[in-house]
């Protein structure tokens, strides 16, 4: 993974379609309508977005690559190219976040912003009707990440990957989760090894955890018997509708160009009606007369019409309500469930098991695995994981909440000797040693020699042995 990174041959994808809601941009501080992705997390010491520090975690790695592939203190030579996939509801404000924080450090030049303008219907009642904001406009979802494949290939994008010399492509689908790896080395070095197509990384969902322990470390023989056997026998034959992705995907620039293709010239393929409970809708202003007697003065009926045009304009005005129904929606995960068929028919294809505290932690979430209560239990999340990076190199943690360790400084643990060793105490949260700027403001440069073992390391505790091959060519 290091190496492909090092040369320039990664390139990761980020999806960040949805608008935060009204409540989450005002408890932010932030404009309605804002990305969710560029809200600043709350109860995070550093006030960051998941957007900068998606962004941070890219600048880390691209150093990391560079001294595990040509030696200490080599420059970074080769960038990772970052595509972002808006939506109309977000292209404008993100576009405008990303370049007024400077683009978060990184090259302008590798940073790529591209807009999904497939924005499907939205439906409700019995039988089904398409909703309207009005007369002549009707009320559109979300696009689901499974719009990613012929957005990239109609922008431009995959194009662009092709001149840049991209092999291989991650994908981050989960815009709000605060643990993602981007462009995980260890999970695309695993799959280039493996020689995969495609994988997509799965966390244990709680309601079938000791079957699926079993099956994913590959025990389930030795680890189930009679009854559970069976059960496990036939979790690994529906295995991919029951393990919940995290939103990380891996694709190689052959199968992401197929898949992209086949949608392309099959824009129907593969939606399936999404149930959706906040549906905007509101129904077409309605006619309306006023009677007035035969007699009436030019003067009233110029006074009934403009009634008639106010009444008609407050209608037009109000705002819309929402409704529950339902929206035809495509996302990624259904790839890895069409066996044998599909957009990538005969691909070579897989799960990869990894350690949910670690790397996967939504702000607002949705859907049955994947439910937040709050916001500011992601942020908790984070600085469980660094708190326990920093206490594992010998430092007491004496803050309650923990304390933040930036993507600048370590991406996965690693790098953190010098800073976090025996005798050092942190009291705050929020230590300045802790954050990767020098006196200058400028980012340090902690990687080592020791990084590619280091990674190693974690890439095992994280559980990237556990895979479970679902097709192969």
């Amino acid at each position: 993974g290091f190496e492909q990174i090092a040369r320039g041959r990664v390139a990761a994808v980020l999806i960040t379609t949805s608008a935060a809601d009204a409540a989450a941009a005002a408890t932010a501080g932030a404009a309605d309508g804002t990305p969710r992705v560029a809200l600043a997390v709350a109860g995070l010491p550093s006030g960051k977005s998941v957007l900068q520090l998606n962004a941070e975690r890219i600048l880390r790695l691209q150093r990391l690559a560079a001294t595990s592939t040509f030696g200490k203190n080599a420059p970074v030579s080769r960038q990772i190219h970052w595509y972002i996939m808006t939506s109309p509801a977000t292209h404008d404000k993100l576009s405008a976040t990303v370049k007024s924080h400077g683009y978060y450090g990184l090259n302008p030049n590798q940073v790529h912003i591209f807009e999904c303008k497939t924005a499907p219907p939205a439906f409700a009642g019995e039988p089904l009707k398409a909703l309207t904001l009005g007369s002549a406009t009707l009320s559109r979802g979300v696009p689901g990440s499974g719009e990613v494949f012929a957005t990239l290939k109609r922008s431009g994008a995959l194009g662009h990957m092709k001149r840049s010399g991209v092999r291989h492509v991650e994908i981050n689908a989960v815009d709000d989760n605060i643990l993602a790896r981007s462009a995980d080395p260890m999970f695309i070095g695993f799959c280039i090894d493996s020689g995969l197509d495609g994988a997509a990384k799965v966390v244990e969902p709680q309601s079938v955890a000791p079957v699926y322990a079993a099956v994913m470390s590959g025990s389930s023989a030795a680890a189930a018997e009679g009854e559970e056997a069976a059960a496990a026998s036939d979790l690994e034959e529906n295995i991919g509708f029951l393990a919940p992705a995290i939103g990380s995907y891996y694709f190689s620039f052959a199968a992401l160009n197929k898949a992209a293709t086949y949608y392309d010239t099959n824009p129907l393929a593969m939606y399936r009606m999404v149930p959706n409970a906040k549906l905007p809708s509101k129904a077409p202003a309605p006619a309306m007369t006023v009677n007035l007697p035969p007699n009436a003065t030019q003067a009233q009926r110029m006074q009934a019409q403009q009634a008639i045009m106010a009444a008609q304009h407050a209608a037009a005005a109000a705002p819309a309500k929402p409704v529950e129904g339902y929206v035809p929606t495509r996302v990624i995960s259904d790839i890895f469930c069409a066996q044998g068929s599909g957009p990538l028919a005969g691909a070579s294809l897989a799960y990869l098991g990894v350690d949910k505290e670690e790397e996967f932690s939504p702000l607002f979430g949705g859907g049955p695995h994947l439910i937040t209560p709050e916001p500011e239990i992601a942020a908790g999340d984070l600085l469980a994981l660094t708190t326990g990076w920093v206490e594992n190199q010998g430092a007491v943690v004496q803050c309650e909440e923990g304390v933040e360790v930036s993507p600048l400084i370590s991406y996965a643990g690693e790098g953190l000797e010098a800073l976090a060793s025996e005798g050092h105490i942190f009291v705050e949260p929020y230590e300045i040693s802790l954050q990767g700027a020098s006196d200058e403001g400028r980012a340090k440069h902690n990687a080592g020699a020791w990084a590619a073992p280091v990674l190693l390391a974690y890439a095992v505790g994280a559980g990237l042995a556990a895979v479970k091959q679902i097709a192969s060519k």
